[in-house]
């Protein structure tokens, strides 16, 4: 079973981040917070981020994901969040979900070509360090 899962992520080596689909790049984003987890072992699917929910600290800086999973949210215990330089710069990079991580206190999302950031970003109740340089913000929210 779990080398089929395995098998299914194999578009991971063969295909071109440029030309990955929404869902390949969620997948792509999924293996590679599992893999900074140390959590190699497990599939790369949503339902993988129940067992490292405990999590404190992600730190994916220039590691080009292009888009945060919307499952980000069940990675209740995260602390930091570090997605300097991963080209977050399409509409789609940040879902809705992240901004329910309440527990969050750093997010990191420098050097990425952001052009905006959501109101909901305060709902981040614990945030004390938010890391934006080098982006191409032209507001921010209130």
């Amino acid at each position: 079973m779990m080398q089929a899962v395995f098998a299914a992520e194999a578009f991971l080596q063969t295909v071109y981040v440029d030309d990955m689909t929404r869902d390949q790049l969620e997948i792509r984003a999924i293996r590679k917070i599992l893999d900074s987890a140390d959590r190699r072992n497990l599939p790369a699917v949503p339902d993988s981020f129940n067992q490292i929910k405990d999590v404190e600290e992600i730190h994916l800086y220039d590691s080009d994901i292009r888009v945060v999973p919307e499952c980000i949210n069940r990675l209740t215990g995260l602390r930091q969040l570090n997605l300097g330089s991963c080209k977050l710069n399409r509409d789609d990079s940040i879902p809705d979900t992240l901004w329910q991580l309440t527990g969050l206190e750093t997010l990191r999302l420098y050097s990425n070509n952001l052009t905006s950031i959501p109101s909901q970003i305060g709902q981040l109740s614990s945030l004390t360090i938010l890391d934006l340089e080098s982006n191409n913000l032209v507001s921010l929210p209130d």
